[in-house]
């Protein structure tokens, strides 16, 4: 019997500390993350055309994530990738299966008009290649050279990587249900040995749109 009580008390005490560790990475997530409603001029220089000023995500450790609108209706996200010198878009890789959040990860949300994007609150090194999974109906390459690989996505769920044993660095979730849920627009972008991830949604009610948009957008 009281053996039986030491495991109990043991028991328990390891999900408070599992509660209390977790806590604490939410709040030093929570507690670093800077929003400014104001664009980062390196990635609005991206664009020919001027875009809308949406919110600009700031955390320790991470590059900044700015949401922008074209055209009052094509929502647009930007994050800047720290690559390794000798990084080619070779290293991209895209394929269809499931994915999901890492356990265990502190993520701090992006939420926006038909989606939700999550972003690992740790820092990220240099990295030299991308995991990118679609879990989903449709995943099509548009284009693709040594300094643009571009897709066309319908999806519930998509995720990056940067090694493919490695953790979850994004995730995004579609908020459609079946035929409601939206083609997206995803571009990875090789600039001056930098490398840009640049997501355009398509909004469910345009009937007729221009899959090349995003490539056409850009500098």
């Amino acid at each position: 019997m009281i053996k039986s009580k030491y495991i109990y008390i043991s028991a328990f005490a390891l999900i408070v500390l599992f509660i209390s560790i977790q806590f604490n990475k939410l709040y030093k997530a929570k507690s670093s993350l800077t929003v400014l409603e104001e664009p980062i001029v390196e990635y609005k220089s991206l664009f020919k055309d001027s875009l809308e000023i949406g919110i600009t995500y700031k955390n320790n450790g991470r590059n900044p994530i700015s949401d922008f609108l074209y055209k009052s209706k094509f929502p647009i996200i930007v994050y800047k990738m720290d690559v390794k010198e000798n990084f080619s878009l070779r290293s991209v890789f895209a394929n269809n299966a499931h994915v999901k959040r890492t356990e265990g990860l502190t993520y701090f949300i992006v939420n926006g008009n038909g989606y939700d994007f999550s972003f690992n609150s740790d820092s990220v090194d240099t990295i030299d290649h991308v995991y990118f999974t679609v879990d989903g109906e449709q995943l099509v390459t548009l284009f693709r050279n040594d300094s643009i690989v571009n897709y066309l996505i319908k999806y519930d769920q998509f995720s990056i990587k940067y090694d493919k044993q490695s953790c979850t660095d994004i995730y995004a979730k579609s908020k459609g249900i079946g035929s409601d849920k939206n083609f997206s627009n995803v571009l990875f972008y090789k600039k001056n040995k930098l490398l840009y991830f640049i997501f355009l949604n398509y909004p469910k009610d345009e009937k007729k749109w221009d899959k090349n948009i995003l490539i056409k957008l850009i500098k």
